[in-house]
Order: C-alpha cells, then structure tokens, then sequence
C-alpha cells in the first residue's frame, strides 16, 4: 500500500476531529508557520520552555490565563505583526531564544500559526515544523505508515508563498527518506516540489519575496527574516497534545501530567515598558 504524501497550501476552515471517517487517524501531520509562529515555538522549546498553549483566539487566552494563574505563565504573540498589549513576548523567534524561557508555561496567539494549530487539536500526531527543524520534522513524517500531512497555516487563510516553498521542502527531504516506498502525492505536493526546486537553495530569497516578508521588513524586522531561513538550525520537533504542545512523542501513549510551574516575572515588566 502506497504512504500517501498530502501537502494542504491553506489552514483547515474548521477543528477537524479525530476518527477513522476522517482520515487522519493513522497520519502523521506537521503544522508550519514559517512567519513566525512555529519557527518561535521551536526556539522556545530549544531553550528550555516546558510547554506551549496554542490559543486559537483571545477568548482561550483568558481562560486559560484564569485557569493557570497569571504568575504561572508567559504570554507571547503577535496581531498585525506587532506584539499584543499586555502580553510578555512578541512574535519574534530572536525573543524566544532567552534563558528565561526554560521550565516555563508560554500561552501563543498569533495571526496564523496558532488557529491552525487549533484547528488539529483532536488529531492524534500532530507535530510543529518549519524551516528551522525541517530534518527533525522530515524524520519523523517518513515514519508513518500510511499518511503523511503537511498543513500551511497561511495568510490570513489564504495561500502564502514561504509556507508552501517549506512544505515542499519538507516532502521533498521526506520522500529522500524513503527512496524504495511506493508513494502517493497530492496535486498540492506537486506544486510544494516545484516551489521547492526553485527556493530550496535560497529560502531567505523566498522569504524576502513573500508579501509577509516583505511587510516585516517594512517593519523594521529584517533580522526575523535570517532566523527564520535558517534551515536545520535547531534539532527539535515538539508535539501537540490536545490543548498542549511539548517535547514528548506521540507514540508515548500516557504522558507525564505537565503541572503549571512559575514563569519569570521580569517579562511582564518588558511587556507593560512597551
């Protein structure tokens, strides 16, 4: 039986479910967000950050600030590009490299990257990719059995040019993992491959003409852009469990219970001092 290979160019309209009529119950599924979100969660988890809460609206963002305890968390996350009021961290993967990320809750809601992520939480393997952990992510996608999906979060729901040429990249490095299988792609995979070839060797070029990268540049926030082009930067894949995403593999079936442990209060200052 062919490993089916399925590249999705836009984010899920709506939560999709678990189940046997879906599909996905059998998948391996990686979310990216090239600009910026899963490339700051990677960085996050690389320094040290326990968990991750991708909120899909500021609504869940509140509730699980009043379930937690605002002490017990960080709170980054960005709208329009720019770092939400109150919050302790932008969108920024250069501000989620600090120590004091290490052992701390960080709630994310951002633009794209976290509705998408929001949008998978019933779906058994889910896993963060972008760029920076692109090996990671293609060693654990060329493990599954029968299918494998790659979930752009866009723009805006629409199709977005760095998240597509990632995807490709990211079916491209898994498919040279698996040079004897028999495979199935997508027609949207095809387009991913096609993107690939042409930005592949030069992603900091794609990211410099995708119309995101071009408005961060206008925003001062160029240096965003070396970070997030920084293909196998970091060695790290974390997952998302339901509501949570962290370090621990699907394949685990009875994770740890993750208590809420207290974050630094020095980002709360930073926050009100912007």
């Amino acid at each position: 039986m062919p490993v089916k290979l399925d590249l999705l160019l836009t984010p899920p309209r709506q939560p999709l479910p678990s189940g046997e009529e879906d599909g996905l119950r059998d998948a391996r599924v990686a979310v990216i967000d090239v600009l910026r979100s899963t490339t700051s969660m990677c960085h996050a988890m690389a320094a040290g950050c326990r968990r991750i809460m991708a909120a899909g609206d500021l609504g869940e963002v509140t509730e699980l600030v009043e379930s937690l305890g605002r002490s017990r968390v960080l709170l980054g996350g960005e709208r329009e590009s720019r770092p939400i009021p109150g919050f302790d961290l932008g969108n920024s993967p250069r501000e989620f490299t600090s120590p004091r990320l290490k052992g701390t809750n960080l709630i994310m809601l951002t633009g794209n990257g976290t509705p998408a992520l929001a949008a998978l939480r019933h779906v058994r393997s889910v896993a963060v990719a972008s760029l920076v952990n692109l090996g990671a992510a293609a060693r654990w996608l060329a493990g599954a059995e029968r299918h494998v999906l790659v979930v752009c979060s866009g723009q805006a729901g629409r199709f977005c040019l760095e998240d597509a040429v990632c995807g490709g990249m990211l079916i491209a490095r898994v498919l040279e993992l698996l040079p004897e299988q028999d495979v199935e792609l997508n027609d949207a995979a095809r387009v991913g491959l096609v993107l690939a070839e042409r930005w592949g060797g030069d992603p900091r070029d794609c990211l410099d003409q995708s119309a995101h990268g071009q408005r961060l540049k206008a925003m001062g926030l160029g240096e965003d852009l070396d970070a997030c082009a920084s293909v196998d930067a970091l060695d790290v894949l974390p997952f998302q469990w339901g509501e949570e995403i962290t370090l621990t593999p699907p394949q685990v079936e009875d994770p740890e219970e993750l208590s809420p442990v207290d974050a630094t209060s020095g980002g709360q200052e930073e926050s009100r001092e912007r």
